[in-house]
Parts: C-alpha cells; structure tokens; sequence
C-alpha cells in the first residue's frame, strides 16, 4: 500500500482544478503501470479570495493588545 498527499497554493480556482486534474491523471497513470488502484479522500478544501474580515479584524486588536515581541 502507498499513500501520496499533496497540498497546492494557486491564486484561482481555475488553475486550481487544472492543477488537480493533473495530479489525478498522474495518480492514476502509475496506478495502472503498478497494478494498484487510486483513491481519493479530500482532507480539506477551499476556495481563494473569500476573506474572512471578523477573524482578521479579531487577529489585528489582539495583536494591538499585546503588542511587538519583546527582546529577551
């Protein structure tokens, strides 16, 4: 048994799914040089360019609260 994971960054979803279809045929084309089978579980997905503002806006104040690291 053989296990590949692979994470992308890509600035759309475009190149995002052309980056995937990519992978998948390669996946599949060792599978069948080797006499294994492929299969897919999605750990996570997302989308680019949906900002989360209550989480950013939360982040920046605290980062305000505590202020610049201090050296040692």
């Amino acid at each position: 048994m053989s296990q590949i994971q692979y994470f992308i960054r890509v600035s759309s979803v475009e190149q995002a799914e052309h980056v995937v279809r990519g992978l998948d045929h390669i996946a599949e084309s060792v599978a069948r040089l080797t006499h294994c089978r492929v299969e897919r579980h999605w750990v996570a997905k997302s989308r680019p360019g949906l900002p989360n503002h209550a989480m950013a806006e939360l982040t920046y104040a605290n980062l305000e609260r505590v202020g610049p690291p201090r050296q040692r």
